[in-house]
């Protein structure tokens, strides 16, 4: 059995976690992606490497401190358009979902919902979620009980498409990034 578009692309996702000691510099060289800083300073900044993907290029950590970001880098950059999505998180909760980023094979997505918020029946595009903050909140199709989920800041999990749900931030302020892929 062959895989289908979309597990292609699963397995040909990466997650990188990188720390950068403040003495690091050296010539990396990165696919096409995105990039969210999950330093104090700068929690939350994304960068991509869509225009310079492939090329070498030297990393300098210039802070006083270590350097730490999430990567995710695209290992495919073409593919079939996915379809548009029933309940698109940022046509029904734009003001809880903005887009800080978007192009042909990805859209970036920042989620910022205050304590005891519940979004609108919601879904999105399949995946990276990067948490900016510790979360416990719950998520589930509208009219299921859903247990609670704890998850601390930094976490990184790859999440399908999922069918519309309603989210509840039980927690303090939850904040995090998703990488959309756009492609399949």
């Amino acid at each position: 059995m062959g895989l289908s578009p979309l597990t292609r692309i699963v397995t040909n996702l990466e997650r990188h976690l990188l720390s950068l000691s403040n003495r690091d510099f050296a010539a990396r060289t990165h696919m096409a992606g995105v990039y969210v800083s999950l330093n104090e300073e700068t929690l939350g900044e994304v960068g991509n490497t869509f225009e310079n993907a492939g090329e070498e290029h030297e990393t300098e950590n210039t802070t006083d401190g270590e350097r730490h970001s999430v990567m995710v880098e695209l290992k495919v950059d073409t593919g079939t358009p996915v379809e548009a999505l029933s309940h698109d998180a940022v046509v029904v909760d734009g003001e809880h979902h903005t887009v800080e980023f978007e192009n042909d094979l990805v859209r970036v997505v920042r989620m910022i919902y205050p304590e005891g918020y519940a979004t609108p029946e919601h879904n999105h595009y399949a995946g990276v979620n990067i948490l900016l903050t510790a979360a416990r909140a719950t998520s589930g199709p509208e009219g299921e009980e859903s247990e609670p989920t704890e998850s601390e800041a930094g976490l990184a999990a790859w999440a399908d498409t999922g069918e519309p749900h309603i989210t509840t931030n039980l927690g303090g302020e939850m904040q995090l990034i998703r990488v959309e892929l756009k492609i399949q």
